[in-house]
C-alpha cells in the first residue's frame, strides 16, 4: 500500500516531466520554424523591394524586355484604352511598340500602396515629346516570384 501511494504521488510529477519535455521540444521546433519563416519573409520582402526599385527604372528607360522579366505567362495590359490579356512575349512587344512611339523622359511615383503580397503603384511618365501619362501597376508576390498582374497606361 505504501508503495502504491508513492506511485500515485510520483505519477503526476512524471507526467509533468514528460509533458514539460514535450513542451520544450514543441517550443524549440516552433522557434526554429519561426526563425526560418521570418528570414524567408525578409528575403521575400527584399525581392518585392528590389522589384519596386527596378520596375520604375525600366519604365523610365523604356526597357520593355527588362520589364518583361516581371510578367507571368500572361499579363493584362491597358495601353491608352486598348486592353487585352497578352502572353509574356506579346506583352513585351506591345510595350516595345509603345516605348518607340512614346520615348520616356522621366518616371516618378507619387503613390504606392498594398500589403505584403500585393502592391499597387501609380506613376507619372513624361515622354520626350511632352506627353504626360499616368501608369498604374498591380504587382503580386508568390514566394520569391514577383509578377506584374496588370499595367494601365493612360494620358494624363
Amino acid at each position: 500500500m505504501y508503495g502504491g501511494i508513492i506511485f500515485v504521488r510520483t505519477l503526476p510529477y512524471k507526467i509533468l516531466e514528460v509533458k514539460s519535455m514535450k513542451l520544450v521540444r514543441l517550443l524549440t521546433v516552433a522557434f526554429l520554424l519561426f526563425s526560418v519563416s521570418s528570414s524567408s519573409a525578409q528575403d521575400n520582402g527584399k525581392a518585392m523591394n528590389d522589384a519596386l526599385n527596378q520596375i520604375p527604372k525600366y519604365l523610365k528607360e523604356g526597357n520593355a524586355l527588362s520589364l518583361g522579366q516581371y510578367f507571368g505567362s500572361s499579363v493584362s495590359l491597358d495601353i491608352l484604352g486598348t486592353e487585352s490579356m497578352y502572353s509574356k512575349d506579346q506583352a513585351v512587344q506591345v510595350l516595345k511598340s509603345f516605348f518607340s512611339k512614346y520615348q520616356p523622359k522621366s518616371f516618378t511615383i507619387p503613390y504606392k500602396s498594398g500589403g505584403q503580397q500585393l502592391k499597387y503603384i501609380v506613376g507619372n511618365l513624361a515622354t520626350q515629346s511632352g506627353d504626360a501619362m499616368r501608369v498604374s501597376i498591380f504587382i503580386k508576390q508568390d514566394g520569391e516570384n514577383i509578377q506584374i498582374q496588370k499595367m494601365i497606361v493612360e494620358k494624363d
